[in-house]
């Protein structure tokens, strides 16, 4: 009994610490330092952002860190995007989709900045299936000062082998001197529930198995 105890409570404490893959980020240009350039603006249909395609109505900029003014450095890398460059209307959006696995949970990260001003910007993020089913969605602003604040998370479950990710701006009342920045955008693994859990069950069994079988050596 005691070697049955054992061996069960060694399963648990393998299957509770399997780790699960969270250093890659699953979404290409995530900081956008592609294409490497000093200033350049991208309107709906351009394919000049890869790994991203670009929609809605307005403007969107790639700006390197020293080249446009004043604007807060890149949190991550030197360039960054900016929204509604000189007063155009808000709407724009980006999006891109990736690979993931059914019943898996991601998170989503990125960093929202504010330059010149204190009109009210923001920035919705929306998660949806291959079906086009919204998975999950917040609307968040950035700080109240110029620069950035904290990273903004939104936590999903895929529910196909791919989702789609889309970035907008919902800006109410953008002016000349307001621009929202969005950088290093990111989607990690945070657990992968199903296969674990096979695992662990198979593992369960072999182990209850393997004791039936074994001799009993009385003394």
């Amino acid at each position: 009994m005691k070697r049955q105890t054992f061996s069960l409570f060694s399963v648990a404490l393998v299957c509770s610490i399997i780790p699960i893959a969270h250093a890659q980020n699953l979404l290409i240009n995530g900081s956008f330092e592609q294409p490497n350039i000093t200033v350049n603006y991208f309107g709906s249909g351009s394919d000049g952002l890869p790994g991203w395609s670009i929609g809605g109505t307005g403007t969107i900029g790639l700006i390197q860190d020293k080249t446009y003014g004043d604007i807060p450095y890149a949190p991550d890398g030197i360039q960054q995007l900016i929204f509604n460059p000189g007063g155009t209307p808000p709407g724009m959006f980006i999006d891109q989709t990736f690979s993931t696995v059914p019943g898996s949970e991601y998170e989503l990260t990125f960093m929202l900045g504010r330059y010149a001003g204190d009109d009210n910007i923001a920035l919705r993020a929306e998660m949806f299936s291959s079906s086009n089913d919204l998975l999950a969605t917040t609307d968040a602003g950035p700080a109240g000062a110029d620069g950035y604040g904290s990273a903004q998370v939104l936590d999903f479950f895929a529910t196909d082998y791919s989702t789609r990710l889309q970035l907008t701006d919902i800006s109410s009342s953008p002016s000349f001197f307001t621009d929202l920045l969005l950088d290093n955008v990111q989607v990690y693994t945070i657990s992968v529930p199903e296969p674990t859990s096979i695992s662990c069950l198979v593992l369960g069994g072999l182990v209850l198995v393997a004791h039936r079988r074994l001799p009993i050596i009385k003394r």
